[in-house]
C-alpha cells in the first residue's frame, strides 16, 4: 500500500496520539506525498489502509471528546448544585476532622445554654495555642482575660455592708476600663444593676427628627444617635472615685456620664406610699379588715387576672379573697373573669403560678381580715411597694398595674438574688428583669464597621461570662435594621425577639421610666480589636478570633458547608469572583420603613449609590476563568468559578459562599471584609 518510512510515521504519529500529544489526526499527515496523491476532480479517490483506519479512529475520538465534555458539563453543574444547596440537612452528624472546631459542630442546646467564655476554655478553644504572647495578650484569648480582671466599681451605696439584706436591692455601676495594645484611647465596658433609664428623649419626635435631620443635613457622617441628657440614667449609688468620663470613649460616655444619684430611700419598714397617706391606720386597724382590706382583695384579684396564671392559682387568690368581705370575693371573682382564653402560656410556669397566686390569695387574706392574732397585716406591708411590677418566670409573665401588686411574689420565679431584690427604692414605670445588652451600632451597611460591633459583642460576652440565653439585646441608634440584622437575631440572640432596635424599645414600654435589673453598655465598635490590630499585630491562628469565626457560621446555620466537616476530599475548588456593581438603591432608602424613625420621606433624593472600584472588562475576565471549568485537574478535580453580587444576596447566602470559596477575586474595600 505504501513505503516502509511512510508507514512507520503513521504509525509513530498514531502512537503520538494514543499517549495523548495530540488531540486529533491529519490524514493529509498519513504520507509525505498526501497532497500530490490527493484525487483529481473526477477522479476515484484511492483509499489506503492507513487513512481509513486514521478516519476511524478520529471518529472515535470526536466520541469520546464529546462524551468527556458533556459528562464534564454534568459534573461541573452538579458540583455547582452543591455548592448552592444552603439548606442544613435533617439529623446531620457533623464531625470535626481537625478537632479545632468545636463550635461548628455543636449541638443547638450547647450553643444556645454555654457562655462564651466556657467555649474559650480547654478542651475547646482554649486548647489551641497563639503564635507567641503578644498575640495571645492582644488577640488572643489573653485578652479575654486581662480585660476581665479590669473590673472597677465605679458607683456603690453608702453605708450598707456586703452582707446586707438590701445590698441586692440598691443601684451599683461597675466598669471594665482597659487600655489594648496599640491603642491610644481606654475602651470601657460597663454593667449597672437596678438601675432607672428615662426613655422619654426615645419618645420625643422632637428629638429624634432632629437627630435623623442632622443625619441628612451631614450627609451620613453625623450618626444616628441621641446624645442623652443629664438624668438619663439614675439610681440610689454614689459615684466612686474611678468614675471618670475619660475613661469612657464616644456614645459610652453619652450614657454612663448621664448617670445621677438619687436621694436615699427609707428602709422598707419606714417607706411609706403617697397613695397610703389618705389611710394610714395602725396594726389594729389593718388586721380589722375594713376598706384596706377591700383595697389588697382587689388589687390582688386584679393582679392575678393578668395573663399567665393558670386555673388553680386563680382558685387560689379567689379562696386568699374570701377571707375578706362580699365586695372583696367579688373583686376576685371578677379578676378571674379577666384572665385571657388562651391560658396555654401558663403551662411552663404552672407550678411558680400555683405558688404565687397563692401567696396572692395569703396576701389577699391578710389585707382582708389577717390572720386570728392579728399579725401578717404588718408584714405584708413589705408586698406593697412597687408600682408597674413585671411578672417574668420563664417564658411567661404577668404585668400588673396596680400599684400594691405584691413585688416579692413577682420574684418567685428567679433565684435567691432576684427574691433578694424583693424591695427596689427606684420608682420606676416598668421593671425588665431580664440582663439586656445596649449598643449603639457604628453603622448598619457597612460590613467593616458591622464586623466591629460583632466582634466586640463577642467580646463583651467572653468577659462578662455569659450565653445567648442570659440576655437581651438593645439598640439605642436610630438606624434601620440594615443588611446584616439577620447576623444579630441569629448568632446574638436565643430567639429572634430577644433584639430590638430603638422603635421597637420605644414602643415595647408604655412609659418612659424604665427599671432594669441589670443593663450592660456594650463596647463601642472602633474599640474593636480586629480594628486596632489589623496594622499593629502580626497574628496568625488566634484561637478568639476562630472561635469567633466559628460562632458565626454556627449562628448563621452554615457550618455544614464548612471544610471542616465536609466528608471526604472535596473533588473541586472554588473560585468566586465578588463582582462589584452599581446595582441597588443607597441603603439608608433601600432600608427605610415608614412608621418608624427610618422614614423614607428622608431619603426619597436618593437613588441607585455608584460604585467605584470596579472592574471594567469584568465579563472578559470571568468568560476567561469559567473556560477553566472544561479542564479536568490532578485527581480528577475540577475548577468551579462562580460571579456573585453580594449586594443582590442575604447575608446568610453570602457566608455560606465564603466558607466554600478557595480562592476570592474581589477590589479592596468593606465588602472584602
Amino acid at each position: 500500500c505504501t513505503d516502509f518510512e511512510s508507514l512507520k510515521k503513521s504509525f509513530e504519529m498514531l502512537a503520538s496520539w494514543r499517549r495523548g500529544d495530540a488531540n486529533r489526526l491529519k490524514v493529509a499527515d498519513a504520507s509525505p506525498n498526501a497532497k500530490e496523491n490527493q484525487p483529481k476532480e473526477g477522479e476515484k479517490k484511492d483509499f489506503n489502509v492507513i487513512t481509513n483506519f486514521i478516519e476511524i479512529l478520529n471518529r472515535e475520538k470526536d466520541l469520546k471528546i464529546r462524551e468527556q465534555k458533556i459528562s464534564g458539563i454534568r459534573t461541573v453543574e452538579m458540583y455547582h448544585q452543591e455548592v448552592e444547596n444552603n439548606e442544613l440537612p435533617k439529623d446531620a452528624k457533623l464531625v470535626d476532622k481537625s478537632q479545632r472546631h468545636a463550635l461548628i459542630v455543636a449541638s443547638d442546646e450547647d450553643f444556645s445554654s454555654k457562655t462564651v467564655r466556657s467555649w474559650l476554655n480547654p478542651p475547646y478553644y482554649g486548647n489551641i495555642k497563639s503564635m507567641d504572647d503578644a498575640c495571645h495578650n492582644s488577640l488572643g484569648i489573653g485578652l479575654v482575660e486581662k480585660w476581665s480582671n479590669q473590673r472597677e466599681l465605679w458607683c456603690t451605696t453608702e453605708g450598707e455592708s456586703a452582707g446586707s439584706a438590701t445590698t441586692q436591692a440598691r443601684t451599683e455601676i461597675s466598669c471594665y476600663p482597659y487600655r489594648q495594645e496599640g491603642h491610644s484611647a481606654v475602651d470601657n465596658l460597663c454593667s449597672l444593676q437596678n438601675i432607672l433609664f428615662d426613655l422619654s428623649e426615645l419618645k420625643n419626635e422632637e428629638v429624634t427628627n432632629a437627630v435623623l435631620q442632622r443625619y441628612v443635613e451631614t450627609k451620613h457622617s453625623d450618626e444616628a444617635y441621641i446624645h442623652w441628657k443629664e438624668g438619663t440614667l439614675k439610681g440610689t449609688c454614689k459615684k466612686t472615685e474611678n468614675f471618670k468620663g475619660e475613661k469612657l470613649p464616644m456614645w459610652n460616655r453619652d450614657i454612663i456620664s448621664s448617670y445621677r444619684q438619687l436621694a436615699a430611700a427609707p428602709p422598707p419598714e419606714q417607706e411609706q406610699r403617697p397613695s397610703d397617706k389618705g389611710h394610714a391606720a395602725s396594726d389594729t386597724t389593718l388586721a380589722k379588715g375594713g376598706g384596706e382590706g377591700e383595697s389588697r382583695g382587689e388589687n390582688a384579684a386584679e393582679g392575678s387576672a393578668t395573663r399567665g396564671v393558670n386555673a388553680a392559682g386563680v382558685k387560689a387568690v379567689q379562696d386568699g379573697a374570701a377571707g375578706g368581705d362580699q365586695s372583696s370575693k367579688q373583686a376576685g371573682e371578677q379578676g378571674a373573669k379577666q384572665l385571657p382564653e388562651d391560658r396555654s402560656q401558663a403551662a411552663n410556669g404552672a407550678p411558680v403560678a400555683d405558688q404565687a397566686a397563692q401567696e396572692v390569695g395569703a396576701a389577699a387574706a391578710a389585707g382582708a381580715g389577717g390572720d386570728k392574732e392579728g399579725k401578717d397585716a404588718t408584714g405584708d406591708r413589705k408586698l406593697h411597694q412597687h408600682l408597674g411590677d413585671e411578672l417574668r418566670t420563664g417564658g411567661w409573665s404577668i404585668h400588673n398595674s396596680s400599684k400594691s401588686f405584691p413585688r416579692q411574689i413577682l420574684s418567685l420565679g428567679g433565684d435567691d438574688a432576684s427574691r433578694k431584690r424583693s424591695w427596689k427604692p427606684l420608682e420606676c414605670d416598668e421593671w425588665e428583669e431580664t440582663t439586656t445588652i445596649v449598643l449603639q451600632r457604628d453603622t448598619f451597611a457597612n460590613f467593616f464597621h458591622d464586623s466591629e460591633d460583632f466582634f466586640n459583642l463577642f467580646l463583651a460576652l467572653a468577659i462578662l461570662d455569659l450565653g445567648l440565653a442570659d440576655f437581651q439585646l438593645f439598640f439605642l441608634d436610630l438606624y434601620p435594621r440594615g443588611p446584616f440584622f439577620d447576623v444579630w437575631t441569629n448568632a446574638f440572640a436565643k430567639a429572634p425577639g430577644r433584639v430590638l432596635r430603638a422603635w421597637d424599645v420605644k414602643n415595647r414600654y408604655a412609659g418612659a421610666k424604665v427599671c432594669f435589673s441589670r443593663l450592660i453598655t456594650g463596647i463601642v465598635g472602633p474599640a474593636s480589636p480586629l480594628t486596632i490590630h489589623t496594622t499593629v499585630a502580626k497574628c496568625a491562628g488566634s484561637p478568639l478570633v476562630m472561635a469567633y469565626a466559628d460562632w458565626m457560621i454556627r449562628g448563621l446555620r452554615v457550618q455544614h458547608k464548612t471544610s471542616y466537616v465536609y466528608p471526604g476530599e472535596r473533588k473541586y475548588l472554588v473560585i468566586t469572583w465578588m463582582s462589584r456593581k452599581s446595582s441597588v438603591k443607597w441603603p439608608e432608602l433601600n432600608f427605610c420603613e415608614d412608621g418608624t424613625f427610618w422614614k423614607c420621606s428622608l431619603f426619597s433624593h436618593l437613588g441607585i449609590r455608584e460604585l467605584h472600584r470596579v472592574v471594567k472588562n469584568e465579563d472578559e475576565v470571568i468568560k476567561k476563568l469559567q473556560s477553566l471549568e472544561e479542564m479536568e485537574f490532578q485527581g480528577s478535580k475540577r475548577v468551579l468559578v462562580s460571579r456573585k453580587d453580594y449586594n443582590q444576596m442575604p447575608f446568610r447566602e453570602q457566608i455560606a459562599i465564603d466558607v466554600q470559596t478557595d480562592i476570592m477575586i474581589v477590589p479592596h474595600g468593606a465588602g472584602l471584609t
